[in-house]
């Protein structure tokens, strides 16, 4: 009896198949994992300003009530907050190892993925291991768009 399961000679073998299929499966897992996290801690698109000057970081209406942008300002990551009644920019990398943090829009607040620490919409800690709140950033709203500085 043959070894080929096909029947026919020079077929593929059902072991050398399910190799296949599995590596396949596997590839396509890894990259089904690696393009979100990717996307999560990809940084922002960055923005620079000068001494003195206000920086343009999105259009009017671009930021939704309850919803966040981060941009990088001069390299260093800022997040941008629409409270509803005011926008709200603090310095988005964590006292306590300079992780990326988040703006968690179920419980209005901000969070560091890396330690847990937690933040309110004025940067005070709420709970974690950050040794400090987050630095505030001059954020103004105009009709021609979202500026800092």
């Amino acid at each position: 009896m043959s070894d080929n399961p096909t029947g026919g000679e020079g077929g593929i073998k059902r072991k050398e198949f399910l190799d296949l299929a599995i590596a396949a499966t596997a590839g396509l897992t890894a990259v089904g994992i690696s393009l979100p996290a990717l996307a999560y801690v990809w940084p922002p698109a960055e923005v620079t300003k000068r001494a003195g000057q206000r920086v343009k970081v999105a259009e009017p209406g671009e930021i939704p009530p309850g919803k966040a942008k981060a941009v990088l300002m001069d390299g260093k990551p800022v997040l941008v907050v629409n409270a509803g009644e005011r926008l709200i920019a603090l310095m988005a990398a964590c006292p306590h190892l300079g992780c990326a943090v988040k703006w968690n829009e179920a419980d209005s607040r901000i969070f560091c993925p890396c330690h847990g620490a937690t933040f309110d919409l004025r940067g005070n800690v709420l709970s974690g291991p950050s040794p400090a709140p987050l630095s505030s950033v001059p954020v103004t709203q105009a009709k021609d768009g979202i500026y800092l500085g």
